[in-house]
Parts: C-alpha cells; sequence; structure tokens
C-alpha cells in the first residue's frame, strides 16, 4: 500500500473511531410498564424498589399506582388536598419499604407503605419542589418563578418549623433576553447557555452545571445540609448547532397570533455551538448525566460522571426515548405510539 494510501486509510479509522465516541454506546431496553398499565400514559416519575417494587405516576393528578413483590397493581389515592390524596403527584422514591410521594401543588410530602397505606406526612409553609428521606425533614429546589436571573436554591423545611431554610444556592448564568409578540414580554434566548440543576431522586444531592467558557462548564453538588460533594470544572467539546435544530426552534416559537418565522428568525440568536450541556440526571448513587444534545435530536447522547466528576463514558439512549430516571445500572425511559400512548423502559447503563 502506497503511504499516501495508508495515511488516509488511518485518517478514515480514526475519524469513525470519533464519531462512534461521540454517539455512545446504545442502550438496550426492555419493557417495564406497559400501557395496559394505564389508561393516561403520561408518566411523570418512576421508582424502582426493593424486592422488585415498583411505584409510578402516570398523569393522573390524583393517583399513583405500586406494584408489590408478587407483581400486583394498586393504585393509590384520589384528587384532593386531604390524608392520601393529590393535587398533583411529581416526585416519589422509597425509604426502605415505604414509598414518599410529593404533591407538585400541596407543600407536602405523604409516607405510604408498599401496600399503599398511608402512614405520615409532612406539609411545609411554602410549595417547593420537595422529597424525603424518612425524618421529619423535607428538602427540595426552591420555586423562583418571579424575576429574572434569580438564583436556583435548594429549600430546608423541618416539619412544625414556621420558616424554610436555604441550604445551597446555584447561580444562575445572566440571559439574555427579546420581547416576544403579541404580549412583547421578555423571553431568554432558547439556544444560549445557561445553569442546568439536576437532584437525585432520593433528594440526598442536588447538582448544578454553569457554564463558565466556550469548552469548560462547573459542575458542583451539595447534599441535604449543603455540604459539598463535587466541585470540579470540565472540559467538553462543544457540539455544532445544525440548521435542522435551529429551524425547528423557530418552528415551534412562531406558532402563536401574531409571530411569523420570519420574525422569529430576527429575534432567536443561531450561536455555532449548543450549550454544553442541555439537561442534568443525578444518580441515587452519586453519578451524573449530562445531555449534550438538543431535545429534538434523537438519538440524545449523554456524557455519563462518576461522583467525584471523573468521566464514565458516553450514552446513546434510543431514539424517540424521553429519560425519567437514572441509576447506576439502568435508565428508566418512556416511548410514545402513533396513538400517544406510552411505555415506560428499563434500559440497561453498565457501570
Amino acid at each position: 500500500m502506497k503511504p499516501q494510501a495508508a495515511t488516509l486509510l488511518w485518517a478514515m479509522i480514526a475519524s469513525t473511531l470519533a464519531s462512534a465516541q461521540s454517539q455512545g454506546t446504545e442502550l438496550s431496553c426492555v419493557v417495564a410498564i406497559s400501557p395496559s398499565d394505564t389508561e393516561f400514559g403520561r408518566f411523570v416519575a418512576v421508582a424502582p424498589g426493593p424486592q422488585n417494587r415498583l411505584a409510578w405516576t402516570d398523569g393522573r393528578s390524583g393517583q399513583f399506582s405500586i406494584r408489590d413483590t408478587q407483581g400486583r397493581v394498586r393504585r393509590v389515592g384520589r384528587q384532593g388536598s386531604g390524608p392520601g390524596e393529590f393535587q398533583y403527584v411529581a416526585a416519589m422514591d422509597w425509604i426502605g419499604d415505604s414509598l414518599w410521594v410529593a404533591d407538585g401543588r400541596l407543600p407536602r410530602v405523604q409516607v405510604f407503605s408498599d401496600t399503599g397505606r398511608l402512614l405520615s406526612g409532612i406539609t411545609a409553609v411554602l410549595p417547593a419542589g420537595w422529597g424525603a428521606d424518612g425524618s421529619n425533614v423535607l428538602v427540595g429546589f426552591g420555586n423562583m418563578s418571579l424575576g429574572y436571573d434569580l438564583p436556583f436554591a435548594v429549600l430546608s423545611y423541618t416539619q412544625g418549623a414556621t420558616s424554610i431554610d436555604t441550604v445551597a444556592v446555584f447561580p444562575i448564568t445572566p440571559s439574555e433576553r427579546f420581547p416576544l409578540p403579541p404580549a412583547m414580554g421578555l423571553n431568554s434566548q432558547p439556544l444560549l447557555p445557561t445553569t442546568v440543576i439536576g437532584g437525585s431522586p432520593n433528594h440526598q444531592r442536588f447538582c448544578g452545571a454553569v457554564p463558565v467558557g466556550e469548552d469548560r462548564v462547573q459542575v458542583r453538588c451539595v447534599d441535604r445540609q449543603g455540604r459539598a460533594l463535587l466541585d470540579r470544572t470540565l472540559q467538553l467539546e462543544p457540539r455544532p448547532l445544525s440548521t435542522e435544530v435551529y429551524d425547528g426552534v423557530v418552528k415551534a416559537w412562531s406558532r402563536a397570533p401574531g409571530r411569523t418565522e420570519s420574525m422569529l428568525r430576527d429575534l432567536i440568536r443561531r450561536p455555532r455551538h449548543l450549550p454544553l450541556v442541555l439537561e442534568m440526571a443525578v444518580e441515587n448513587e452519586g453519578g451524573l448525566w449530562l445531555r449534550r444534545t438538543h431535545d429534538s435530536e434523537t438519538p440524545s447522547i449523554w456524557t455519563r460522571l462518576g461522583g467525584d466528576g471523573t468521566p464514565r463514558g458516553v450514552v446513546s439512549v434510543p431514539r424517540g426515548y424521553r429519560v425519567l430516571r437514572v441509576d447506576a445500572a439502568s435508565v428508566w425511559a418512556t416511548s410514545t405510539d402513533a396513538d400517544g400512548l406510552q411505555t415506560v423502559h428499563r434500559c440497561g447503563a453498565g457501570r
């Protein structure tokens, strides 16, 4: 083989390997909850428990489901604000054989047995993304819905108290805003870097990724008391912003009276690259997952990190799947069929 041909061959091999690495290892998935288990099929949360127990909420505002060790499924709760009732089931996880369930509209968390019997509950003085740990303390991300560029706060509430404590703050990258017709309210540029947050399902670990450069992001995690678990600056290769993604964003934002695609192209900035991190998921075991692709791109590419911030590889979530939860050995994700019915899959993540 001529030297020039050999050089070209090795260049092609290197390019192929780099492309495969950037796409990551594709997950292998099995059905965990089929559409026949639910009428609604709009899954919000899933919680695998000990001895094959499983709990989930499928969009019923006042109910969740529990599958026991024998495979029997019980629907628990109803619409309301009384004991054992919910306005909107938002999050859940297991504490041994008990399951805590958080209401997304009422500031409280209730604890149930694995047969669905109400055991206890804690109601806070203000709403937040609360979660429990078996004690009389709730911890979660605060609701920062008013104003611009307010930081994400990790809040703590002790049962019976009259106030809420702030245990940690994740700063927000100042956002560039533009007036959007017809109300002309100020909106953040959708394709520019911003702070991304995530918490472990058991509400023991809260993390944020703050952009600090074109190819660097600072990842910081704290525990329920606000003590630092991780503070590390990562260098990540920027991913190009494709024409397809930009056109899709413009089209989506133009779907309102008084807007046109031409108008939105003048308003929405088109940077060369996507933000380094577009979503963060956190394992109960401490690992982190950083989504590197836009939510309209398939498959979605995630960079995995250990609890100390050490890279653990790149994973490709199958086309059309939406991640609900990540664990050290599994990814829980939903897919939607042509009729709009959703299925929950458990995918092997490796270690």
